[in-house]
């Protein structure tokens, strides 16, 4: 029973809420808020004391949990087994219970979103309710806001509420968005992983530009010693000379292609084969045997000042568009250990170091360069650092890619998404070719094949569902989401313009419901295997479809769809687009 542990330390609040129980360690006011929300102000009685809330509530119907961090475990966890550490380079202070007809049971966030937080959460098997317990570390003045909600509103909606409470108490100021940022993006990890070179990159980018994307990603294993699959050779950052004898031709050849250049990095990555190893060892004391390199400790000012002049240095010298910067979770590892440097907690280290990168690449003259992080990065407090935000790595999963891609939607506080680098067998059908793309569709497309090398059916549909997705770039990343059922890995997905024009992705044999006015568009995406979607029309005089096939071959003439609940033949992971109009019968 986890709050048992904590009974003795921690008081109970009262709220308004006969069914909610919150308790904290230290005196708190309750202040309310516009809208659904009740907010406790608490500060912790003592310096040397954490600083906890718990929340309880009954379970009712509960279904599932939604926190940042879900990746696949979308269900209800025993509180002995529901724990996540958080911080700024790792998820967020942020959850909501719900229901089996997708209603919010409880929401919850906490304005604390840099140093570490240890969050339990769970099922109670002795009480029959689901609790929460959040525990940050002891701090001279500790002082945080837990905003906690119990509303019957859809789980969506109590999300974005907390969202943009968490996002106003922490005064994001996002990193603008390129126009780069928001084109395909054509990576070589996946498809080479660190066996790559300058001619092949150049070859790939060519046919990549042709079909839709506009920046190379330039991963692991451009870097000296950058082979083997470890990181015993990361620390330098100097390109390899074999592979990349001149990268600053190499990076002006892709800008001559129209494509950008970003550049891979993992700068707090120190292997014992880096000529730079002897003179910053003493400042990586711990080693990780499964990555096969030392930590950089980020505590410390030597350490941000060389991570900053290494960014700002490859930047500059290589005329690079922006950077990927990777492995900043590592962080952690110092995390509650002995101070070393001139900062203690890890998450007020790693802001001051990207609050210094930010400004150091402002004051180069990059004031918006391609800055992409992945997922567990989701702080609020990263927007203002980074403006690409790409769902972690899950090579050939298109389920997960499509269920990180909206939960990092759903929390994005300025970063536009970016799906993880979609790969395939090559030698497979151009269906398991569409049913990647397909499920990345409300996401920037990242791509990781070598295309010189595909079938022609493959780079049909490849091209094929590129040109569609820019189409209807701005409704799949602009349009106003609807994502329900996350414990079914959201099996359909919908944007809407103001005008009424929308986006569907089909993702399981579940009924779509079609409100179209006269004149308005909806591109349904089939992301089954099955041949056919069942929809419901209402709202419209007369509809006409046209339906492609996987690889973009026309599947059938113009036909008519009917008012009400029908059949509609869509090709397995295919494309229909639908149009209403007062002229057709």
């Amino acid at each position: 029973m986890l709050l048992a542990d904590y009974a003795e330390s921690m008081s109970r609040v009262d709220v308004i809420d006969p069914e909610l129980v919150v308790k904290i360690t230290a005196d708190a006011t309750v202040e309310p808020e516009a809208g659904r929300l009740l907010v406790l102000h608490a500060t912790a009685s003592a310096a040397d004391r954490p600083l906890m809330f718990s929340i309880e509530v009954p379970l009712g119907d509960a279904e599932g949990f939604w926190h940042p961090n879900l990746r696949h475990y979308r269900t209800l966890p025993a509180d002995w087994a529901g724990r996540e550490s958080l911080s700024l380079v790792s998820s967020a202070p942020i959850g909501v219970l719900y229901d089996s007809a997708g209603t919010a049971v409880m929401g919850f966030a906490c304005d604390e979103t840099v140093d570490e937080i240890t969050l339990r959460f769970g099922v109670c098997e002795e009480t029959k309710s689901f609790v929460v317990h959040l525990e940050l570390a002891p701090k001279p003045r500790r002082a945080a806001r837990l905003a906690v909600s119990t509303a019957a509103a859809p789980w969506v909606d109590l999300l974005t509420e907390l969202k943009h409470w968490l996002a106003a108490s922490q005064g994001v100021d996002p990193l603008p968005v390129p126009a780069a940022a928001l084109e395909p993006v054509y990576s070589t990890w996946y498809t080479f992983t660190q066996r790559i070179n300058a001619a092949v990159v150049e070859e790939e980018a060519g046919i990549a530009r042709s079909i839709g994307c506009a920046s190379v990603f330039i991963d692991d294993g451009w870097q000296q010693y950058g082979d083997g699959r470890g990181y015993a050779g990361c620390g330098d950052w100097q390109p390899d000379p074999a592979k990349f004898p001149d990268l600053v031709g190499h990076i002006q050849r892709l800008h001559d292609l129209g494509m950008a250049a970003v550049l891979w990095i993992a700068p707090l990555l120190l292997g014992e084969q880096a000529h730079n190893f002897t003179t910053l060892s003493h400042l990586a004391p711990h080693y990780v045997p499964g990555l096969k390199t030392y930590i950089l400790d980020p505590r410390r000012a030597e350490v941000r000042d060389h991570v900053v002049a290494t960014c700002l240095r490859l930047m500059q010298d290589y005329d690079l568009d922006g950077l990927k910067i990777d492995f900043l979770d590592r962080a952690e590892v110092y995390q509650g250990s002995e101070m070393a440097g001139d900062v203690h907690d890890v998450g007020v280290a790693m802001l001051m170091l990207l609050e210094q990168l930010r400004s150091e690449l402002a004051a180069a003259g990059f004031d918006a360069p391609l800055l992409e992080y992945r997922q567990p990065y989701v702080s609020p407090s990263l927007a203002r650092f980074g403006n690409i935000l790409r769902a972690a790595d899950c090579p050939a999963d298109a389920v997960v890619n499509r269920t990180s891609t909206v939960d990092c939607r759903l929390l994005s506080f300025g970063p536009v998404v970016h799906s993880d680098m979609m790969m395939w067998d090559p030698r497979a059908e151009p269906e398991a070719v569409a049913r990647q793309l397909l499920n990345a569709f409300f996401s920037v497309p990242q791509i990781s094949m070598r295309l010189a090398e595909l079938p022609p059916a493959q780079l049909r549909s490849v091209e094929f569902l590129l040109a569609q997705w820019r189409a209807v770039r701005d409704l799949a990343l602009n349009g106003s989401l609807v994502a329900t059922r996350s414990t079914e890995h959201y099996p359909i997905i919908q944007s809407w313009d103001r005008d009424g024009n929308g986006l569907i992705g089909v993702y399981a044999a579940h009924p779509v419901e079609l409100k179209l006015t006269s004149g308005r568009r909806v591109t349904l995406l089939n992301g089954t295997r099955n041949e056919d979607l069942v929809v419901d029309v209402v709202e419209a005089t007369g509809v006409r479809v046209t339906t492609f096939t996987a690889d973009g071959t026309p599947a059938t003439a113009e036909m008519t769809l009917p008012a009400g609940v029908s059949k509609l033949q869509v090709p397995p992971c295919g494309i229909a687009v639908v149009d209403s109009s007062a002229g057709v019968g």
